[in-house]
Order: structure tokens, then C-alpha cells, then sequence
């Protein structure tokens, strides 16, 4: 952006966070994926960082969309890498959103999605 990324940097951010996606272990080909993807779709939904970012069109006029494609992106990368670290998922969340809406979370909120 003009100012340059947008900072989430207090806990008011991440207030109201609901349960994180759980284990994380990349699916096999017997897993659900639609379920888990589910899960990913609302770990995402329930992460106010990312919502005030939708929220306020920090994605531009995409936002919506882009906030969707973000959780088949979750997903997918979950799925193709096995033992993921949560640094490693917490850097691709960092990444996405930095790339996608232009913003940094610095409320400590990554390490709880």
C-alpha cells in the first residue's frame, strides 16, 4: 500500500480466538479432506487479524475472494507437505497475508491459528 503494509499489533486483534486447527499433521490419501478444509475455513473465519483485514478491504476490491482462496491454499499445503512444523504454517499464514492484504500481524496471533 501507499503507507506500507498495515500492522496488527495488539491482542485486540486476536481477542474472541476460537480453537486452532488442532494436530498438525498433513492428511494422508484416506484423510477427509473436505473436512479438514472445513476446519481450515473456520480457524481462518475465527482469526480477527485476518477479518479486519477483510473487512476493511486491505485486499482490495477482492478481499472476499482472496480470504477464500487463502483456505484452499491452507489446505493444500498442509496436505502436500508432511511433519510441518508450526513455524512453517505460521510463516505461510504470515506470508499470505502480508502478500494478499498488505498487512503484518504482530498481535501474537499466528502462533494460535
Amino acid at each position: 500500500g501507499a503507507g506500507g503494509p498495515r500492522r496488527c499489533r495488539n491482542r485486540a486483534c486476536s481477542e474472541g480466538f476460537g480453537p486452532a486447527l488442532g494436530v498438525m499433521a498433513a492428511l494422508d490419501g484416506t484423510g477427509d479432506r473436505t473436512l479438514f478444509t472445513e476446519g481450515v475455513r473456520s480457524a481462518l473465519e475465527a482469526w480477527p487479524a485476518l477479518q479486519v483485514a477483510v473487512e476493511n478491504g486491505f485486499g482490495g476490491a477482492y478481499s472476499q475472494q482472496k480470504a477464500a482462496w487463502m483456505v484452499t491454499a491452507v489446505a493444500e499445503y498442509f496436505h502436500d507437505n508432511v511433519n510441518l512444523e508450526s513455524e512453517e504454517v505460521e510463516d505461510l499464514l504470515a506470508d499470505l497475508v502480508y502478500n494478499e492484504f498488505d498487512t503484518v500481524v504482530e498481535d501474537g496471533s499466528l502462533s494460535e491459528v
